[in-house]
């Protein structure tokens, strides 16, 4: 898009920071739920996003951070009056829980679902947090709180969240999508 002749202000904005802290997913008792979808502040989301389409001239979004795998307090993402936003998020399209509820998705004029095969968003994820675990060892004042060096029974607790937690992105299958994309890796059979 910032090759285009008349370069829109494109934003990108993770649903990370949208996720509860870490305390409240505890006082919840969803600290094992975390990356599912009760584990997100889907109101503050949803206002954000308003905030965005209602022409706002900013709207903020809380920090998470991947190295305290936390959101920080009284940091912020400033998104200013985009051309283009991008949300980046495993559960956006899915069907809200009640029926009269406000769906993510709906506030989207265009959306993108991207069907990954289980095996390569596992490889992803173990390389990610196999990266993470060696910064921690190289950098031990970093927090990085959940990386641990993995074990082998480490790692297998590691594959079985991920493909629980590829399970809540699946609902967004049913869900219409302006276009949907097959993993590009398998189509070329690598």
């Amino acid at each position: 898009m910032s090759r285009w002749s008349d370069t829109p202000r494109v934003e990108l904005i993770t649903t990370d920071g949208f996720l509860y802290p870490n305390a409240e997913l505890e006082r919840r008792g969803l600290m094992d739920r975390k990356g599912f979808p009760e584990s997100y502040d889907r109101r503050a989301l949803v206002e954000f996003l308003m905030a965005i389409k209602s022409g706002a001239p900013e709207a903020r979004a809380p920090f998470y951070s991947h190295m305290r795998y936390d959101i920080i307090p009284d940091a912020h993402v400033t998104i200013r009056r985009p051309d283009v936003l991008i949300v980046e998020g495993l559960n956006v399209l899915q069907r809200p829980a009640a029926p009269d509820d406000v769906s993510v998705g709906d506030l989207f004029d265009f959306s993108i679902y991207v069907d990954a095969e289980a095996s390569h968003i596992e490889r992803w994820y173990v390389d990610r947090f196999l990266a993470l675990a060696q910064r921690r060892v190289q950098q031990p004042e970093l927090v990085l709180q959940g990386v641990r060096r993995p074990g082998r029974r480490r790692r297998g607790r590691a594959r079985t969240r991920i493909l629980e937690r590829h399970q809540p992105a699946e609902p967004g299958r049913e869900r219409p999508a302006h276009a949907q994309a097959g993993d590009s890796r398998a189509a070329q059979g690598t």
